[in-house]
């Protein structure tokens, strides 16, 4: 049996320095969008957990994947640089 598409959410993974998993999350399309989520929004959220790396998967409302990213933090959890594959096959570094 196929598996359904996940539709309206956000799929998040953050990883410490070694590449261990430290948190999975996962939350509605609007949450991500519309509210602070510490495991995005907080250097020292990210510092606390020990977070160096962040992946996620955002699905729309039509079980269509939008984006695919990943972010890296210092030990500090300040943004390092990050890269984003859009839908239409775009892909976003900074």
């Amino acid at each position: 049996m196929a598996r359904k598409k996940p539709r309206n959410k956000v799929f998040l993974i953050a990883y410490d320095k070694r590449g261990e998993i430290v948190e999975k999350c996962e939350m509605t399309y609007d949450q991500y969008y519309d509210e602070i989520n510490p495991i995005v929004d907080s250097d020292a959220y990210h510092a606390k957990k020990g977070i160096r790396r962040l992946t996620g998967e955002i699905y729309g409302y039509k079980g269509n994947l939008q984006q695919s990213f990943e972010v890296e933090y210092d030990e500090d959890g300040h943004y390092l640089r990050g890269r984003g594959v859009h839908e239409d096959g775009t892909i976003t570094e900074n």
